[in-house]
């Protein structure tokens, strides 16, 4: 075992000093010139959330800077915390709220609420958000933009993770997120991306 990790540390430390930097992801998303306004009735927004209050307000509130006629989705995967009456207290007209399922044999958690959700979805793109992202004004926008000029059939984004509690100290779960999260391969985005957009019709 000892070997192991010895041999999993040096290849680590391989990676992070090559010159190519294969852990780094080098596209950045600029929104500053999308359109404060911007007509998003073809963009739902899906988000499942359990035991999200203390953090869903922030979330929505980011929603609501995007653009105008946005839907979203939020599965309340059987929160006890409130979740559910946080969202609406934070969004208001647009958003629509679905009571979690039991998890059925076969699903995991995540996956389950996000499938409850896609099957209420009727817009032509959807936008897979963790229930504790903000998004920067204007970043839907962008990223449907993307995809419609590459002619892409998705495309995600990484988060800036921020690792602060409110005493100013460091969850070692946080740190260890961030930790790992600065060495995914640029490649990797769409597999462990909080964000991404992706064609409807792709996956129905």
């Amino acid at each position: 075992m000892t070997l192991l990790i010895v041999l999993s540390s040096l290849v680590w430390l391989l990676i992070l000093l090559l010159p190519w930097k294969p852990w780094c992801t080098q596209e950045q998303l600029d929104s500053s010139n999308a359109a404060k306004d911007a007509d998003l009735s073809d963009v739902t927004v899906l988000i499942p959330a359990r035991n999200e209050a203390s953090g869903i307000g922030r979330t929505l509130a980011a929603l609501k800077q995007q653009g105008k006629d946005l839907t979203v989705v939020l599965v309340d995967d059987q929160s006890s915390d409130g979740t559910a009456e946080t969202a609406k207290e934070n969004f208001g007209d647009g958003l629509r709220i679905v009571n979690g399922k039991e998890l059925p044999q076969g699903w995991v958690g995540k996956l389950w609420a996000l499938e409850q959700g896609r099957q209420l979805v009727r817009t032509k793109l959807v936008l897979l958000l963790d229930a504790d992202i903000e998004l920067a004004a204007g970043t839907i926008d962008t990223l449907r933009s993307k995809l419609r000029a590459e002619q892409l059939a998705l495309v995600s984004l990484m988060a800036r993770i921020c690792v602060s509690k409110p005493s100013g100290r460091s969850s070692f779960p946080q740190l260890l997120s961030s930790f790992l999260n600065f060495f995914i391969p640029s490649g990797w985005e769409t597999v462990r991306a909080p964000g991404l957009v992706w064609r409807r019709e792709v996956a129905s």
